[in-house]
């Protein structure tokens, strides 16, 4: 299950973390912005949004209630894990940007759980986290079945994909955190990598409507890329276009995932109003898995990524701007 590796793999990073870098800053870029979080504080982000899929299996919310809401049903403790002579770690402000959109549900939580855990001992707040994960492992055992869903707020999710949707976090936050305190950190093992990897592109569909959406309602601002839709396309492409909406059938891309995830999705580019998607794919990207998490993860610019391309261009750029817009705060 590559949630249980993943929340093990940063345990261990955690483990050997010294009190000096347990105070260490660790940037957590996504397509809105960078947020700024020291360790115990990305372990109350992973625990905030790990919530959801708590609430859903009937375990408590670990996050408190917040002003004018129910009172949550109580955690269950662990107690600090270091002596209580040790001085506590100076109070800073939040340093998640607030956020609107359908994203504040998570900046609220995650903001309510850092100041609720501010005054533990960082190796508190990891048991904590790490007790979590535990129970939600278990709990999802006993589950009769994967799909039950698990609202986000702003999206479902069947619970086999928010498991998943929860190790590439865990797995990019906790690659966030290496990088801060200089330690390695190994990539998801291949199958569970393209297990990562089938999520993102089923949910490119929704990307690309919201990529349209934002050029829609925003104008791109001075010296950023120009992404018109029909951009990079020449006449006879705009003309097998209009061919597929005369004839009710959506375009399609095919995607060839090189390296240890490796395999071949293909997909829709047009939504439902055009109809199913059928015919030949009117372009062909080849992408390495753990270039494109990265990318969907917004830690990488997806006008200098090495891609492999055939066919039409902009319907490349196009879902290569758009796999950023999967990010998160």
């Amino acid at each position: 299950m590559p949630y249980t590796a993943e929340t093990a793999k940063l345990d261990a990073l955690l483990r050997d973390l010294g009190p000096e870098e347990w105070q260490e800053v660790a940037d957590l870029p996504w397509h809105g912005g960078t947020g700024r979080l020291r360790p115990a504080e990305v372990l109350c982000h992973l625990a905030a949004v790990d919530g959801y899929l708590a609430l859903a299996l009937g375990l408590p919310d670990p996050v408190p209630a917040g002003p004018g809401a129910a009172p949550a049903p109580a955690a269950r403790r662990v107690p600090p894990q270091e002596p209580a002579a040790r001085p506590p770690a100076p109070r800073v402000p939040p340093r998640v940007p607030p956020q609107g959109g359908p994203y504040t549900g998570i900046a609220e939580r995650t903001a309510r759980l850092i100041a609720d855990q501010a005054d533990l001992p960082p190796q508190s707040v990891r048991a904590r986290w790490r007790r979590q994960t535990h129970d939600l492992v278990r709990t999802a055992a006993l589950a009769p079945q994967g799909n039950t869903p698990v609202d986000y707020g702003f999206a479902v999710l069947p619970l086999r994909d928010a498991f998943v949707d929860r190790a590439f976090e865990c797995y990019v936050h906790g690659e966030d955190v290496a990088r801060a305190v200089a330690y390695p950190y190994d990539p998801p093992v291949p199958q569970h990598l393209r297990q990562m990897v089938d999520l993102a592109v089923r949910m490119v569909p929704r990307a690309l409507a919201d990529l349209r959406a934002a050029r829609a309602t925003r104008p791109e601002p001075a010296g950023a890329p120009a992404l018109p839709p029909a951009a990079g396309r020449n006449q006879g492409q705009e003309q097998d276009r209009e061919q597929d909406r005369e004839q009710g059938r959506g375009r399609r891309l095919r995607l060839v995932i090189d390296g240890p995830a490796a395999g071949e999705w293909l997909i829709p580019l047009d939504g439902p109003e055009w109809g199913p998607p059928g015919g030949e794919p009117v372009a062909s990207m080849v992408l390495d898995g753990l270039e494109l998490c990265q990318l969907a993860a917004a830690h990488r610019d997806p006008d200098r990524l090495p891609v492999g391309e055939h066919g039409d261009r902009a319907a490349i750029r196009e879902v290569l701007h758009a796999l950023p817009l999967l990010s998160r705060p």
